[in-house]
């Protein structure tokens, strides 16, 4: 008789988005082919961690339950991943990675969606309720890097690893010049960007004001480009 491997509930306070993890525990798993997919259970927790849960490859019967934890915004970059063939093992597995999310107080301070940005760099990532003194090896040269259109929205850290550092959000413009795009010269915007005009930047010390700064230029850029 099938039932559910994980119950919703097991996973509080997530917000789970679906979950057929049901089978049968007295049937071999290869006499549930059908129902092994590659998109099981997911699951979202407020600190903004999502864990994944599936069969891969779908249906195969070589293949293997596989458990991601993923806490990256923007890109799909499992910091925990997992994988079992046995029903046991998948719930010990699940609950456990469950905790680790649950215990988790990085979050990312902005992701691309709240600013409608294009990024390839979001290292962002700080624990709210810890001062940034205490999170030197958080401090990198370079946070944050993205495209608004013909803009580019950079963050960094002026002093790299020390408290004595302050963030740097710089607002760059494309010029006029530059190439058409296509996937080439998106490639070459990325190495160049840093020669673009600076037209906005802004010291801050804080998240907020990081967080309102970033938020801020990213409405000028999509105003601009509207405008």
């Amino acid at each position: 008789m099938k039932q559910k491997v994980i119950l919703d509930i097991e996973l509080s306070p997530a917000r789970v988005d679906w979950n057929s993890l049901e089978l049968d525990r007295d049937a071999p798993l290869v006499a549930q082919l059908e129902e092994l997919r590659d998109d099981m259970l997911a699951a979202k927790f407020e600190n903004g961690c999502r864990l994944v849960v599936g069969w891969l490859p779908e249906s195969c019967p070589e293949g293997s339950f596989r458990v991601e934890l993923n806490a990256n915004p923007d890109v799909w970059l499992p910091f925990v991943v997992a994988t079992c063939r046995t029903l046991s093992e998948l719930r010990r597995i699940v609950l456990a990675v469950a905790e680790v999310a649950r215990q988790r107080r990085l979050v990312h301070v902005i992701s691309a969606d709240e600013i409608s940005a294009d990024p390839w760099l979001n290292d962002i990532v700080f624990d709210p309720q810890v001062p940034l003194e205490d999170q030197v090896d958080l401090l990198k040269g370079t946070l944050f890097d993205a495209f608004i259109g013909v803009w580019s929205l950079s963050v960094g850290w002026s002093q790299p690893y020390s408290p004595a550092g302050e963030f740097i959000v710089t607002l760059r413009r494309e010029p006029a010049s530059e190439p058409a795009r296509d996937v080439d010269s998106l490639t070459q915007r990325r190495h160049c960007f840093t020669n673009w005009p600076v037209v906005h930047q802004v010291r801050c010390r804080s998240l907020d004001d990081l967080r309102r700064t970033v938020i801020e230029f990213s409405t000028m850029a999509r105003r601009a480009a509207a405008g």
